[in-house]
């Protein structure tokens, strides 16, 4: 019998306040900082850059300048 695997991204079951909280507090348990990053990254992502930005009080055109400099970034070719 064959396995089928699915990608599973955490971020679309987080759309509660109380989800977002206890999924942070299960990675600060783990005291791993690259965890604790990881899991921070997938709140933004459930969150949206653009709503946490605003909820931030950033404005619009310090934010859009931040992400016109990482696509920039991410676009530069790189020797491997």
């Amino acid at each position: 019998m064959t396995e089928i695997l699915i990608d599973y991204d955490p971020a679309e079951d987080l759309y509660t306040p109380e989800a977002i909280s206890i999924f942070v507090n299960e990675a600060l348990k783990t005291d791993d900082a690259a965890h604790i990053a990881l899991a921070l990254g997938v709140v933004a992502r459930a969150k949206g850059m653009a709503g946490i930005a605003r909820e931030a009080g950033l404005s619009g055109s310090i934010y859009a300048g931040h992400c016109q400099a990482r696509a920039i970034r991410l676009s530069r070719p790189r020797l491997r």
